[in-house]
C-alpha cells in the first residue's frame, strides 16, 4: 500500500530526476535534511530547490547544498539559478499538511471523499474516470456525464496513469 507520505516523496524524487538529478544525490540529500531537522520525511515538511545537479534547503537563515551534506551555498550568486520543488502542499497553521495538489485538476483532502484523490472543486474521484476511460469510454464522453472540461478529465486520467507506474516501481523497490 502506498501512504500518503510515499506518494509525495515519489512525486519528489521524481521531480528532482526530471531535473536531472542523480538518484545518489536525491537520497543523499533526503537523509541529510532528515537529520538535520530531526524529521522523517523532509520531501513532504520543507521547502526546497533546485539547481544544476543539487537539491538547496534553507537552515538558519542559510541556504545550505542538502545533496551536498550541508555545504554553505552563496545565494546572491545563484539565486537566479534557483528553481523551486514544488510538491503541491497546503499546510495548516501548525505545519501540518492537509491538502496536496499534485497536479493541475486534482487534488488530495481528508475532508473530501476520505481522500482519495478528486478533481478539483469536486467530489468526482480520478480513480472512477480512470476506470471508466479502461472500459472503453472517450475523455469527452466522460467530460460530459461528470460536467467536467475535458482538461479535468485528462489531468485525472494522467494522474492515475503516473500513480500506477509508481505503484508498480515501488513493489519492484521492495
Amino acid at each position: 500500500m502506498i501512504t500518503f507520505a510515499d506518494l509525495v516523496r515519489l512525486r519528489m524524487v521524481a521531480l528532482f530526476r526530471s531535473r536531472g538529478i542523480e538518484y545518489r544525490a536525491i537520497l543523499g540529500a533526503e537523509d541529510y535534511v532528515r537529520r538535520l531537522r530531526g524529521i522523517p520525511q523532509p520531501f513532504i515538511t520543507e521547502e526546497m530547490w533546485t539547481a544544476r545537479s543539487d537539491v538547496f534547503v534553507r537552515f538558519s537563515n542559510e541556504l545550505i547544498a542538502a545533496s551536498q551534506f550541508g555545504q554553505l551555498a552563496f545565494e546572491d550568486l545563484i539565486s537566479e539559478f534557483l528553481t523551486p520543488a514544488n510538491h503541491g502542499l497546503l499546510f495548516a497553521s501548525g505545519g501540518k499538511p492537509v491538502q496536496w495538489q499534485p497536479s493541475p485538476a486534482v487534488v488530495l483532502d481528508p475532508e473530501i471523499q476520505f481522500g482519495a484523490p478528486c478533481i478539483e472543486g469536486t467530489r468526482v474521484e480520478t480513480r472512477s474516470l480512470w476506470s471508466l476511460k479502461q472500459a472503453g469510454d472517450s475523455i469527452e464522453t466522460l467530460a460530459e456525464a461528470f460536467q467536467l472540461r475535458k482538461e479535468q478529465v485528462s489531468d485525472a486520467i494522467e494522474w492515475e496513469r503516473w500513480l500506477s507506474g509508481a505503484s508498480q516501481a515501488n513493489a519492484v523497490l521492495s
